[in-house]
């Protein structure tokens, strides 16, 4: 796929690759995934309720030998042990008392804190598979690949900049009549710098751009989430 900015890379540097601390986690991550370790990407949202569930279905398998092993036995441990899976990371019916209200507040607190946990640690997953596939695909001279379910994994170059000098920027800001949003957000001066770089005028005053690419991933057509 030809990128908007395939006329502007070979203007830009690329990306440095960074040295900081999550740059150093997302290297360990890396590192794993070469060596062949499993990636768990199942979201436990109630932690407690499936520890509840993983000791009944321990104690209903200890069970099974004294319950004699027949066919109909074999049918209702099966039976329960479903339902219990069923039920895990469900809570309720919630009572409409003041205690029960809060329990059931407190609980789902948790299970967003935990998320957000989850989240944060699928995030490294995600760069770290990013940056070792930008380089696989590099090497293998390609640009994208469509997967079994007709999904779509492609690298794709993207602009970043950032502010070098804030005096200069200020300055050309002022200049170029943005005065008023010297305090400009990275997203406003990042699209703003894309958009001069296309039209094939140089980064503003006291701005650096680079090319960084990335994975970008693609539902198959047709296909909702």
């Amino acid at each position: 796929m030809v990128s908007k900015y395939d006329a502007i890379m070979k203007t830009l540097p690329k990306a440095e690759v960074a040295t900081d601390e999550h740059q150093e986690r997302i290297n360990a991550a890396k590192a794993r995934i070469q060596a062949g370790e499993k990636i768990n990407v199942s979201i436990s949202v109630f932690p407690e309720t499936l520890e509840s569930a993983v000791e009944t279905i321990r104690t209903i398998v200890a069970d099974f030998p004294a319950a004699g092993g027949t066919t109909y036995n074999k049918a209702v441990i099966l039976a329960n042990t479903l339902a219990i899976i069923a039920n895990c990371g469900t809570i309720g019916p919630i009572g409409m008392t003041s205690p029960q209200l809060a329990d059931a507040y407190a609980v789902l607190r948790r299970a967003k804190a935990e998320l957000e946990e989850r989240e944060k640690e699928i995030n490294l997953w995600l760069e770290a598979l990013n940056q070792l596939g930008c380089d696989a695909y590099e090497t293998d001279d390609i640009s994208s690949l469509t997967l079994g379910d007709g999904s779509s994994v492609r690298s794709q170059p993207e602009v970043y900049a950032g502010v070098e000098d804030k005096e200069r920027f200020r300055l050309w800001c002022i200049k170029n009549g943005y005065e008023k949003e010297l305090s400009m957000q990275w997203a406003t001066m990042n699209m703003l710098t894309k958009k001069r770089l296309e039209a094939g005028q140089p980064e503003p005053d006291g701005v650096k751009a680079w090319v960084k690419t990335k994975f970008v991933f693609q539902k198959p057509r047709g296909k909702h989430e």
